[in-house]
């Protein structure tokens, strides 16, 4: 890449490149954040596909700062399927992409990085009298501006400090890494390794196939060891089961030496496992008492749901008791009411039978007195 390669990028590439130009293509300012997770593997012929895992590094490759200004980054052309997409990128190279928690620990010992030329013209820049009157936002394009702008000669009041202190950073960084001190700080040398399984084992042994890639080789072998007896496979198995309980009881006897411990005090990682482990036991008491509160609510909410269903069936007896009895004195007024009209009707009959029989008794004397007059007449 740094020669000028073109890499042929599918899928992550065309990730890369939405990302880029959304914010790296239209703000300059936010190009040093996207470049910091966006890096090539330069010296390596499969560059491309270790950069997912980030395994491989290329220490003969150009480095630059990723707080550099565009003037002074690498342009690495790309060639990518689609024609729509654009391919004059800016990328740092080479950088692994490593999640790492916000509050990085550093070794004290590790020499310091020293500022690029631009830093350095941008914190002279800060200090002049007319970035007194520039806004925070103007700041920063104005002095990439001015810093495109500088001739050769000028630069070198910033470039040639640099370049002592880059030369005199690589001795430094140089003895402290042969010293064993970067490796010490990312993991404990007293700690034992873990050991390898029976089919890494038996990779090791496996033919090297120099004409196939490493991935086709590795392929190779797990069909190989998928094809092999149990017999075969014992030699590793047992090898591997026998370095397995060696690395147990090294790691019981390292953990109780206390250097574990020690270790993780020394670089660090003690404290922010402690405020972890608060933080953690902060959200699950936090957790705990949201769930009290949530079962608290939940029963304070099942018991008026019941109260008011207690309510509604009250409600109901009620009414229905009301009605029984509205029934039942409609049912007394009828009997009562079917009564009075019998006892209306047998009156009104025995009313009429007693008007009744003195007009036929006066009626049977007039008939009487009628013979009586008729037989005086004869």
């Amino acid at each position: 890449l740094a020669q000028g390669a073109a890499v042929q990028v599918a899928l992550w590439g065309t990730m890369a490149v939405a990302m880029l130009r959304s914010r790296l293509l239209s703000q300059p300012a936010l190009r040093s954040d996207m470049c910091r997770t966006l890096s090539f593997v330069a010296a390596h012929p499969h560059g491309a596909s270790s950069l997912m895992t980030g395994a491989l590094t290329a220490p003969s490759a150009p480095s630059f700062h990723a707080s550099s200004p565009p003037s002074v980054r690498p342009l690495v052309k790309i060639s990518f399927p689609s024609p729509a997409l654009r391919s004059d990128i800016v990328v740092v190279a080479p950088l692994a992409i490593q999640k790492r928690d916000k509050a990085q620990l550093r070794d004290p010992e590790r020499p310091k990085r020293p500022a690029s030329p631009w830093l350095q013209f941008l914190a002279d820049f800060r200090t002049q009298e007319r970035a007194k009157s520039l806004s925070h936002k103007e700041i920063m394009p104005t002095a990439a501006k001015e810093w495109k702008a500088l001739s050769p000669d000028a630069r070198r009041r910033f470039e040639e400090p640099y370049e002592m202190q880059k030369k005199r950073y690589d001795a430094l960084f140089k003895e402290y890494t042969e010293s064993g001190k970067k490796d010490a700080w990312k993991r404990d040398p007293a700690k034992p390794k873990k050991p390898l399984s029976g089919y890494f084992l038996f990779l090791q042994d496996f033919p090297p196939h120099p004409e196939l890639k490493l991935t086709e080789r590795t392929k190779l072998a797990g069909q190989e060891w998928k094809k092999m007896s149990v017999e075969a496979k014992k030699p590793y198995v047992q090898k591997a089961a026998d370095a397995k309980t060696a690395y147990e009881k090294s790691m019981k006897a390292y953990k109780a030496s206390g250097k574990e411990e020690a270790w993780k005090e020394k670089v660090g990682i003690a404290a922010t496992e402690a405020k972890s482990k608060a933080k953690t036991g902060a959200s699950k008491l936090k957790t705990k008492l949201a769930k009290e509160k949530a079962a608290k609510a939940k029963a304070t909410a099942a018991k008026a749901v019941k109260a008011a269903k207690a309510k509604v069936a009250k409600a109901k007896a009620d009414a229905k008791k009301a009605k029984a009895a509205a029934a039942k004195k409609a049912k007394q007024a009828k009997v009562k009411a079917t009564k009075a009209a019998a006892d209306a009707k047998r009156a009104a009959k025995k009313l009429a039978a007693n008007t009744k029989a003195p007009a036929k008794k006066a009626q049977a004397g007039q008939a009487a007195t009628k013979a009586k007059a008729a037989e005086a007449t004869k």
